[in-house]
């Protein structure tokens, strides 16, 4: 359900829009919310969900502060 949903959207989005996403960025759409419907019924994988995606949340944004720092010292060094 939520993939056929997902793939209607990015249709949607793409026609009407102009705007479009890559085929991970909509894999990881229907994995959100595929995990807010689970944690919406609750039961014990709520914690280990939230959890696991404050984890990856907090790796991606380790990752683009890493980035951006990297980009801001050569800036600074090629100056």
């Amino acid at each position: 359900m939520y993939t056929a949903w997902n793939v209607c959207k990015e249709r949607n989005r793409r026609i009407f829009e102009g705007r479009q996403m890559d085929a991970m960025q909509v894999e990881q759409e229907i994995k959100t919310e595929m995990a807010l419907r689970r944690m919406a019924r609750g039961g014990p994988e709520l914690i280990v969900s939230m959890i696991m995606y404050f984890l990856w949340s907090l790796s991606v944004f380790i990752l683009l502060c890493n980035i951006h720092f990297v980009r801001l010292c050569m800036f600074l060094l090629l100056k």
